[in-house]
């Protein structure tokens, strides 16, 4: 079991003789209140003797300690968060972690470059530091380069470029990504249409509290064909009750069986529900399709 407030207590006495790493995770500690009590004022003091060490290390793991001290103090100025607000110094701070390679920073100072946040608004630079990022497995990154290349913004608009980028930061579980690749799936927009995938990846993200993917989903059952709708519900109840009784009842038949339990009876209800609502689809309407069915 993780004990926080003693590896901060170790962190402490490591930063007090100059440890950059260890500054660099108190002031974490600091920052998000993990094994401290949160102080953003003395993460920024923690941050800046870490970061001002900077270019000093030879170990990799120092390098590295340096760069994550230098964004962090730039994200806590570019939001005033324990100390003036100052988004010149922020992305002072994420152009020195940048240079050193840090994924973090070269995605927000992208960020910066694409919205014109303390420094001149240069959509093609953004782009160039996104594909760093991106290029580094940052799933941030490569959603925002997938959105540059879907609109054509500092990059030749290019919509298979954007869905490979939206992909690949949906595999991580970005729920961004996941809602824009559904609406390419759903508008054929750089890949086939596919209204299916398109639903499979609505629900990824609205189960992440996206809420236009959320919104997308409702407005999708309200317009659903009562029919097909109630198809849909008596499949997912065969389903999950055939996962739970499937060798406690003949599912295949609907003769009463005694000492059912309720799980079972919903099976058979399930079961019945589901084929005769196929039965009526099958000479109502094409169920494959989303066309509104009269009646």
């Amino acid at each position: 079991q993780k004990d926080e407030r003693e590896a901060m207590r170790l962190y402490k006495l490591a930063a007090d003789q100059g440890h950059a790493k260890a500054q660099c995770e108190l002031g974490w500690g600091y920052q998000y209140g993990t094994g401290v009590r949160k102080d953003e004022r003395e993460a920024v003091r923690l941050y800046k003797l870490a970061a001002d060490q900077g270019g000093t290390g030879v170990q990799k793991d120092e390098r590295e300690a340096y760069a994550s001290a230098q964004y962090n103090l730039g994200v806590l100025y570019k939001h005033g968060s324990g100390v003036q607000k100052n988004e010149r110094e922020a992305v002072r701070l994420f152009k020195l972690a940048a240079d050193q390679g840090d994924a973090d920073a070269q995605f927000a100072l992208g960020v910066c470059y694409e919205h014109g946040s303390g420094v001149q608004k240069d959509e093609r630079e953004a782009v160039r530091l996104y594909k760093l990022a991106a290029d580094q497995g940052d799933a941030d990154a490569q959603f925002a380069l997938g959105v540059c290349y879907e609109h054509g913004s500092g990059v030749q608009k290019d919509e298979r470029e954007a869905v490979r980028l939206y992909k690949l930061a949906a595999d991580q579980g970005d729920a961004c990504a996941q809602f824009a690749l559904g609406m390419c799936y759903k508008h054929g927009t750089g890949v086939q249409k596919d209204e299916r995938e398109a639903v499979r990846l609505y629900k990824l993200a609205a189960k992440q509290g996206h809420a236009q993917a959320q919104y997308n989903l409702g407005v999708r059952i309200k317009e659903m064909p009562v029919h097909n709708l109630l198809l849909v519900c008596a499949t997912s109840m065969e389903r999950e009750c055939r996962r739970m009784s499937e060798k406690q009842c003949d599912c295949t038949s609907l003769r009463p069986i005694k000492d059912m339990r309720t799980h079972s009876i919903i099976l058979v209800c399930a079961t019945r529900l589901g084929r005769e609502y196929r039965r009526m689809s099958v000479k109502q309407c094409d169920c494959t399709s989303s066309r509104p069915i009269k009646e």
